[in-house]
């Protein structure tokens, strides 16, 4: 849970799902079904003008931080290289 909103992950028909719940108002607000490796694994998110997908690993209070898969880390950082540390992307809801 983070900034009032429930992150939930779960598996169901050999699927991976991973949601965000507003619990005050019981109202899904995002679900993305992973079934297979090229499923992006999370929701989007806006950074310098590219979109990541991201899945927070930790969150406290207001914060999220989201490891991001390599390709996604690639779109912000194109010269990143393949065997380079991962990337944390901070983010902070309102």
């Amino acid at each position: 849970m983070a900034g009032g909103y429930l992150f939930l992950e779960f598996y169901f028909n050999d699927k991976m799902y991973r949601d965000v719940w507003n619990p005050e108002t019981g109202t899904l607000l995002f679900r993305t079904e992973i079934s297979d490796g090229n499923d992006l694994p999370g929701f989007p998110v806006g950074v310098n003008g590219e979109t990541v997908y991201c899945w927070p690993n930790y969150a406290e209070g207001d914060n999220l931080y989201c490891i991001l898969l390599h390709s996604e880390a690639k779109k912000i950082i194109p010269s990143i290289p393949e065997d380079s540390n991962p990337v944390i992307l901070h983010l902070e809801l309102e």
